[in-house]
């Protein structure tokens, strides 16, 4: 759009100037995407996704790093780690960077392995059984929720110590 010569020092400025002005205005703000800083989306969806103020934080109630930490360890071992809330069980095998979970009650949960600044999602099996691969190093958190998109439990951050898979 050309933009005709105005005078600056005039200080009658008509309606048709406002509007011209507002128009470029809007013509280049329409090419303007704001960028919104990525923990504010992170925090936004979080927020967004404890929607169910019913859904319990799972409590971690074993850690086998704990108790391996008193006894001898077998530096190839995996770790196994069991969340509960008042209705959900999740018990996590973490070996060779792989996952592997079970869900109780038992049935189709649809799960998420937050590794900031990544979330992975995957569906159980109906025997509440799950698998992520490439399981990295860092704080790690599995998010359950049900088939039809329902948060159930949300088990405690955890650091999760191995090489990058």
């Amino acid at each position: 759009m050309d933009m005709p010569d105005y005078d600056i020092r005039s200080s009658i400025v008509s309606e048709d100037d406002v509007e011209l002005v507002a128009e470029w205005l809007l013509v280049a703000l329409a090419d303007v995407e704001p960028e919104v800083p990525r923990d504010l989306v992170e925090m936004a969806g979080s927020l967004y996704s404890w929607r169910n103020p019913d859904a319990a934080l799972a409590q971690l109630v074993y850690d086998s790093a704990l108790e391996d930490a008193l006894a001898v360890r077998d530096d190839n071992s995996g770790r196994m780690l069991t969340f509960e809330s008042s209705d959900t069980s999740l018990i996590v095998d973490i070996e060779a960077n792989t996952a592997t979970g079970q869900i109780y009650p038992v049935g189709t949960y649809r799960v998420e392995l937050h590794q900031p600044p990544t979330v992975r999602s995957t569906m159980s099996n109906p025997s509440g059984m799950f698998t992520f691969d490439a399981v990295g190093p860092g704080s790690t958190r599995i998010v359950v929720y049900s088939a039809d998109d329902v948060l159930l439990v949300a088990g405690e951050w955890t650091v999760v110590i191995g090489e990058a898979g």
